[in-house]
């Protein structure tokens, strides 16, 4: 593992640069594929659930037994999840079904990786030093949670389509104006439930 992280983050330096290009190149289809979505990533719900995910993974962070896990890395973590996750899935989901142009898969799984993954190594090379041999297995399960994050905040209920996930809309991300937050918490009820288990079962019983 030595000697494969080196080129590991310059491979993944090189495709942040290439999606990079790409979203400047199509900025304007860019933007309008992602107006709206800041309305939909700050409902009250959303930002809620988020508030206290965020607060109990920075509290417990030190608790964990990894010395890796500090409550910077942990806040940081948390706050990219919430701002990228249901972006990044959705975008993904689409593109794999044709609901989305296929070019803004790749931007997405660049921000994915970011956020669920090399964030935190640079963080741990900087701070201490080494890069973490634990990378590999780091980037798998933060990625498991990444997603499952992503996919309870893009869980909406409308009057008009019921109990869905939001990037199906074909106006995806903008916020529909039908949504009822209660509702929702239905589905995104026991999908937080799944995300806590996990993060209970990776950092305290495996």
């Amino acid at each position: 593992m030595e000697k494969v992280w080196p080129i590991y983050c310059a491979f993944s330096a090189l495709a942040y640069i290439a999606c990079a290009t790409l979203v400047v190149s199509r900025r304007e289809e860019f933007s309008r594929l992602t107006a709206g979505y800041a309305r939909f990533l700050l409902a009250p719900w959303k930002a809620a659930t988020f508030i206290l995910a965020a607060g109990f993974l920075t509290v417990i962070a030190p608790y964990t037994g990894d010395p890796t896990w500090d409550h910077l890395d942990a806040l940081f973590m948390s706050v990219l999840t919430y701002l990228t996750a249901p972006w990044a899935l959705g975008a993904i989901i689409r593109a794999g079904k044709r609901l989305g142009p296929l070019w803004l898969a790749a931007p997405a799984i660049c921000i994915w990786h970011f956020s669920a993954s090399l964030s935190y190594d640079v963080y741990i090379l900087v701070t201490m030093k080494i890069y973490p041999p634990t990378w590999a297995t780091n980037m798998i399960a933060s990625s498991y949670l990444y997603g499952m994050a992503g996919l309870m905040w893009n869980v909406d209920w409308t009057r008009s389509r019921g109990l869905h996930l939001a990037f199906s809309r074909p106006d995806w991300p903008k916020a529909a104006e039908d949504t009822d937050a209660i509702k929702a918490l239905y589905l995104a009820g026991p999908i937080a439930l799944v995300v806590g288990f996990a993060v209970v079962y990776v950092f305290f019983i495996m």
